[in-house]
């Protein structure tokens, strides 16, 4: 299932607050959620480089691929993350 067809309303906090209920930890859900969703070259590239703290040189010898393609996967999939969250907080 593509991250664009994950229907945010299932993670959203109850009610009102909520950048406060992000805020106190749904943000994490949300990252976690998204990141299910991502096609897998993405996921690790994000994984390794955002929260692993690997550098493109390191996660592309992992991931047996180019520093670019690293780069450029992490890149793409930062992007999908940030667009699931912009739906996320438009929704009513």
């Amino acid at each position: 299932l593509p991250l664009e067809a994950v229907d945010p309303a299932d993670l959203r906090a109850a009610g009102p607050g909520q950048e406060a209920a992000l805020a106190a930890g749904d943000a994490r859900r949300l990252v976690a959620e998204a990141l299910r969703h991502l096609p897998p070259r993405e996921r690790a590239a994000v994984v390794l480089r955002d929260i692993e703290g690997l550098s493109a040189e390191e996660a592309a010898r992992i991931l047996g691929s180019t520093a670019a393609t690293v780069r450029s996967q992490a890149c793409s999939a930062r992007l999908k993350i940030r667009r699931f969250a912009e739906r996320l907080w438009r929704r009513p």
